[in-house]
Order: C-alpha cells, then sequence, then structure tokens
C-alpha cells in the first residue's frame, strides 16, 4: 500500500544495527567478553537484548558505572578484531539502498553507534555514495528513543515530518519516529521479535528491505 501524492515520501531514516547491517553476533560476543573481562559476571540472552541499541556508554554502566571508559575502549578494540569477518548486510538492503538512490530519494542513517563506525560498515557494504547522511551517537545531546536525532536529520534534508519514514528493528526507532512525528517502520527480522515492535503501533511492517519499495511511490 503506498501513501498519497500529499504525503509522498521523500526522504528514507535507516537504523544502522539490527535494521541495515546484521551485527547481532559481534555485539553480542564482544558485549559478553566485556562484561566477562571487567566483572567475571557471564551476562544471558535476555540480559543482551534489553540493552541492544542503546548508546555503548549506557550499556556499559550498567555493569560497571566507574570503568565505563575502560568498557567502552576494550569493547571497540575487540569489536574491531572481527567486525569485517562477521558483520553482513541483511539480504536486499543494498540493492534497496541504491534504489532509493535513483529514485531521488533522500537517505540517512541515524543509530546509537559512533559516526566512524557506521561510516566503516558502509564503506564495508558498498554503500557510501548511496548514504547522503549519517547521524552518530555523538551527533546529538540525546539518542533514541528521544527524538533529536531523527529531527536533525529531517531539519537538514529541509523537508515536512510527513515526508519521512524510520525504518528500524527496535523499539527504541519506533519511539523516536513517533515523538519526531514521522512514519514508523518495523522490520520483521529484529532481535526484539515483531510482537514487541507491533506492540508500538508501527504504521508499516516490512517482511525484507526490498519490500520498502512497495511503501515508497515510484
Amino acid at each position: 500500500m503506498g501513501l498519497g501524492d500529499e504525503q509522498m515520501i521523500r526522504c528514507v531514516i535507516f537504523d544502522y544495527d539490527g535494521t541495515i547491517a546484521d551485527t547481532a553476533e559481534i555485539v553480542e560476543k564482544s558485549f559478553r567478553e566485556t562484561v566477562k573481562h571487567f566483572t567475571g559476571h557471564v551476562i544471558t540472552r535476555k540480559e543482551f537484548i534489553d540493552v541492544f541499541g542503546m548508546p555503548l556508554t549506557d550499556m556499559m554502566a550498567f555493569y560497571d558505572k566507574d570503568r565505563t571508559e575502560e568498557m567502552v575502549k576494550y569493547y571497540r578494540e575487540y569489536f574491531s578484531i572481527y567486525q569485517d569477518l562477521l558483520v553482513k548486510p541483511f539480504p536486499g538492503v543494498v540493492d534497496t539502498i541504491k534504489r532509493l538512490k535513483q529514485l531521488k530519494i533522500k537517505t540517512a542513517i541515524v543509530s546509537s553507534r559512533t559516526r566512524r563506525g557506521i561510516e566503516h560498515g558502509i564503506n564495508l557494504f558498498g554503500l557510501a555514495d548511496s548514504i547522503d547522511l549519517v547521524i552518530g551517537v555523538e551527533d546529538t545531546q540525546n539518542s533514541k528513543p528521544h527524538p533529536d536525532p531523527v529531527l536533525k536529520a529531517i531539519d537538514m534534508f529541509g523537508i515536512e515530518g510527513k515526508q519521512a519514514i524510520m525504518v528500524g528493528d527496535s523499539p527504541h526507532d519506533i519511539i523516536a519516529a513517533k515523538k519526531a512525528g514521522i512514519k514508523a517502520c518495523a522490520v520483521q527480522w529484529s532481535l526484539f521479535g515483531i510482537e514487541k515492535l507491533n506492540d508500538l503501533n508501527p504504521d508499516f511492517k516490512i517482511e525484507a528491505m526490498v519490500d520498502l519499495l512497495d511503501i515508497i511511490k515510484e
């Protein structure tokens, strides 16, 4: 189902981890190793899912507020060793984003990851020329689910909220989109489970990234 002409989508804002990039394995591996190294605690799968998608400093603060900076540094060093081997785009992501570029629809990534980390990933996927804007955790005072980073993207593109849509895998993405006054699209490959996202009433749900093109009126 497409949108009416008065609500034509001119901008698609993507989350990164779990939406564009399949990073769950390496993020969990890095997080588990970091927490164990500093605290001796072996985190459960549920503990990981509960904090997945938060800014890294907030994730670490749950386990040791006094050594957060050390933990973040250790995590990033561990992550960097394996990321090029383990991080892949989800099926259909690359072709869909390149198609959006052909359709002259603006694309942005808004993430709680650092801008440098996101840019490394999109370079790895061959998407550097297809993504118009990257907003990382350092670019706004507040992170998702606060709407600030989403609003920043809309403002930088000079468009109205009704002309934008946020695509994400986490409750933070759906909440941020709704608070920013834009459409929210949940991905069904979410680590959190589509049922949890359904509770937040996203405007759209897609089973594969290519399905996004059915929402965008060509």
